[in-house]
């Protein structure tokens, strides 16, 4: 019980401070675009966004301003599908050639057949590379008529950018850019309706949400941990077993080896077996898992365009959200079994979290067989092939 007391004094300690300010007050600080970026990505997320009382009013906002879709005002799915992943800072790449710094798009939200980028401005003068965001958008969707790119000023960064289109004041390449490609619209159209929680039907302190949250933590989780420790010493035989037999079987520059996390941090980390070839900066990590053995892909530290272009022609797949991941990866691929329409690409899952889809679980273990990691092994080397194909 002592846990719970911690909490219970500490959502004392801070509801005597108080405030004055609510919570939109709180992260309404004109001049910090970055704050204001990531505030609007929690609220656009439609698994995240809890304190809008109108359900995804700012995503309803956001697709009814895009201009040529049919908007649907009770179901807003319905132009996009669902949402498969939002980043802030997606990386942009001048032709796409990734040994350059990338350039970064704050905001990119993907559908399962649409893409959105947001450029957004509130003090700083907008002196972007408008046609590399635009290039890479439409990279990720597939294709330039499921992309669509938008300008998120205030009003008068809006008015100011509008006269001087009409006025000629930017080169014609950028004007071009910006009047073909580009929706302007303002911090006010995209929060247009949207209330907030009040239990009081007062103001909202803010630190109400927090306090609400740490009050309801479950702090008696702790006591079914012994058979889970017990199970994941298991999990460790089994990824040891994999990795040495990997060592003679994967040709190369590569380093093999097991990541377990910060399990006295985190509590349950299931153990991956990591294949990384430094060269390329691919990397494989082989989740040997409560389930079964799960395969996520990805870029060692970098986004790769065609890296996702390739995986979207070869592979099903979900990005890649474990029990600490607070959103999904964008740039982390759950191989999955095929759709049942065969489709390959990101899917939706069907739970909140993308490792507790079963349909990424390949292969199952098998009491006193080790057939498990022979087919593992013949679909790591599968995989690889992604890297010079």
């Amino acid at each position: 019980m002592e846990g719970r007391k911690n909490w219970e004094d500490m959502r004392t300690l801070i509801k005597n401070k108080g405030s004055d300010q609510n919570s939109l007050q709180i992260i309404e600080q004109d001049r910090r675009e970055t704050v204001l970026v990531n505030a609007l990505a929690y609220f656009l997320h439609p698994r995240r966004g809890g304190l809008v009382l109108n359900h995804n009013q700012m995503l309803k906002n956001l697709i009814r301003l895009i201009p040529g879709k049919k908007y649907l005002v009770d179901d807003p799915k319905k132009n996009t599908g669902e949402l498969l992943c939002m980043t802030t800072e997606f990386p942009c790449y001048m032709d796409l050639n990734i040994e350059e710094i990338p350039k970064r798009i704050d905001l990119l939200l993907e559908f399962e057949y649409y893409c959105i980028g947001v450029e957004a401005k509130v003090d700083a003068d907008l002196k972007n590379d408008l046609r590399t965001y635009r290039i890479n958008v439409e990279k990720r969707a597939g294709s330039v008529d499921k992309a669509k790119t938008v300008l998120l000023l205030t009003k008068k960064k809006k008015e100011k950018l509008l006269n001087d289109l009409a006025n000629k004041s930017q080169s014609d390449e950028v004007r071009e850019e910006i009047i073909q490609n580009w929706q302007i619209i303002t911090w006010e159209d995209i929060t247009k309706d949207c209330e907030f929680k009040s239990k009081s039907g007062k103001k909202v302190e803010n630190v109400e949400d927090l306090l609400e949250a740490l009050i309801n933590i479950d702090m008696a989780q702790d006591e079914n941990m012994d058979g889970l420790v017990e199970e994941t010493e298991t999990l460790d035989e089994y990824a040891n077993k994999l990795k040495s037999r990997l060592d003679d079987r994967i040709d190369g520059d590569v380093n093999c080896f097991i990541w377990s996390g910060e399990r006295k941090i985190r509590h349950i980390v299931e153990p991956r077996v990591v294949i990384e070839f430094p060269k390329d900066k691919f990397k494989i990590d082989v989740c040997v898992g409560f389930r079964g053995v799960q395969f996520i892909i990805f870029n060692n530290r970098k986004y790769k365009p065609k890296l996702y272009e390739k995986i979207c022609k070869k592979y099903s797949f979900f990005y890649w959200q474990d029990y600490s991941d607070p959103i999904e990866h964008f740039d982390r691929y759950l191989l999955s079994e095929p759709a049942a329409n065969g489709k390959h690409g990101p899917l939706f899952p069907n739970k909140n979290l993308s490792v507790e889809e079963e349909n990424t679980v390949y292969f199952e273990y098998s009491q006193n067989k080790d057939s498990w990691i022979e087919n593992t092994i013949l679909k790591i080397k599968e995989i690889i092939e992604l890297k010079d194909g």
